[in-house]
C-alpha cells in the first residue's frame, strides 16, 4: 500500500474532526461492537446523555432496519460508521452498499420524510404504527420518520456508484444541543 493513502485518510479524518470511524459488516455483533465504542468514545469526551441518545437511536434504526436489506456478500465488510465533532453539534454518518433499486428505494423515502415538518413527521409516525403493514417499504419508512422525529433534523445522504448494480449509500445526521 503506498504510504500517502493513510496520510490522506488521517488528514481528512483530522480535518473533519472525526472522533469514532469503524468499518466493519453491518449486523448484530457491528451494532454492538459500533455502541461499546462509541458510548467509550462519548464518555470520554463528556458528551450529555440526551445527545448520546440521539446517536445511538441513529445508529440503531439504520443498522436494525435500513441495513438489513444490504445482502451483497461481497461487500459484506465494507460498511463504515463515523462520528464528527464540530463545536457542539455531531455529525453522524453510517454508510453501506446497497443495489441500485434498493438505494432509489430508501432516497425516494428519504426525500418523503425530509419534505415533513416535525409536526407533520410525528403524525405521519403514529398514522404508518397504526396501518400495521409489515413490508420492506413500510418498515423503511418508519425508520426514517423515527430517526427524523428523535433526532429533530434531517436525513442527509449521498450516494455514488459502485459498479453497475450497486452503490454506497451514505446517511448523515447532524445532531445539536441546540435542537
Amino acid at each position: 500500500m503506498n504510504i500517502e493513502l493513510p496520510k490522506k485518510i488521517h488528514e481528512q479524518m483530522v480535518s473533519h474532526q472525526f472522533v469514532v470511524s469503524i468499518m466493519g459488516n453491518l449486523n448484530q455483533e457491528f451494532l454492538k461492537s459500533i455502541i461499546k465504542i462509541t458510548d467509550a468514545k462519548l464518555s470520554k469526551l463528556d458528551v450529555d446523555t440526551t445527545m448520546k441518545n440521539r446517536i445511538f437511536h441513529f445508529m440503531v434504526e439504520c443498522t436494525q432496519n435500513l441495513c438489513k436489506i444490504e445482502d451483497e456478500d461481497q461487500f459484506s465488510n465494507n460498511s463504515l460508521f463515523l462520528i464528527g465533532k464540530n463545536e457542539e453539534d455531531y455529525s453522524v454518518f453510517l454508510g453501506s452498499i446497497f443495489s441500485k433499486s434498493d438505494t432509489d428505494t430508501i432516497i425516494d423515502l428519504i426525500d418523503k420524510v425530509n419534505s415533513f415538518d416535525s409536526q407533520d413527521v410525528k403524525d405521519k409516525f403514529y398514522d404508518e404504527i397504526s396501518v400495521n403493514e409489515n413490508s420492506k417499504k413500510n418498515q423503511m419508512l418508519l425508520s426514517l420518520l423515527s430517526i427524523s422525529k428523535r433526532t429533530k433534523g434531517k436525513i442527509k445522504f449521498d450516494t455514488f456508484s459502485i459498479d453497475s448494480v450497486n452503490n454506497f449509500l451514505s446517511f448523515k445526521i447532524i445532531i445539536s444541543n441546540n435542537k
